[in-house]
């Protein structure tokens, strides 16, 4: 079974081995202090959660599986994010990546999760995708305007947490959009 086991997970194992090397080519290329700087210059360290929840979803939408994306984005990002915001920064440079990881693989079509779905209910995975669309969305705005860039930008996080309440409430009491859409 232990061995049945690794030869399943081999692919993520070469994965993480070969993200790791990655960091440290590019640790000693000094590129990560290239990164910050632009992020202290140009746009600040409360965008950067944003960036990288944004980077989450496109890496996982064009690779289809979220464990690649944390894989990858992980060993990468977290230097960049300590340094740039401290501990705050590294929490939501953590949820960035997962919250990304999570919105791309439902909007990627080739997914394991759409995959099995579609195969599930007998729908091709595109229609599955284009069913969710809206939630999706929906969430991926919510997640960055009351999630990601309320928090990073210093705002009481009692204002967000009372904005995603207020949210919540609209989008329950609302009309389902699967009613609008037919």
């Amino acid at each position: 079974v232990l061995l049945h086991s690794i030869k399943e997970n081999i692919g993520y194992i070469v994965l993480m081995i070969l993200s790791l090397a990655l960091v440290r080519v590019l640790s000693d290329l000094g590129t990560v202090y290239y990164i910050i700087s632009l992020f202290k210059i140009k746009i600040g360290s409360s965008i950067f959660p944003v960036a990288v929840f944004i980077m989450s979803v496109f890496t996982t939408l064009l690779m289809g599986n979220s464990f690649i994306t944390f894989t990858f984005l992980t060993p990468l990002l977290l230097p960049i994010a300590g340094q740039l915001a401290g501990n705050t920064g590294l929490m939501m440079t953590i949820a960035g990546i997962l919250e990304g990881g999570i919105a791309g693989e439902m909007l990627s079509p080739f997914s394991p999760t759409s995959v099995i779905t579609s195969s599930i209910y007998k729908i091709s995975s595109v229609r599955h995708i284009i069913t969710q669309l809206p939630y999706v969305i929906l969430a991926l705005i919510s997640a960055t305007i009351l999630g990601f860039l309320m928090v990073g930008s210093d705002i009481s996080p009692w204002i967000s947490y009372g904005a995603v309440l207020i949210f919540g409430l609209v989008v329950m009491f609302k009309k389902p959009i699967y009613k609008i859409m037919s």
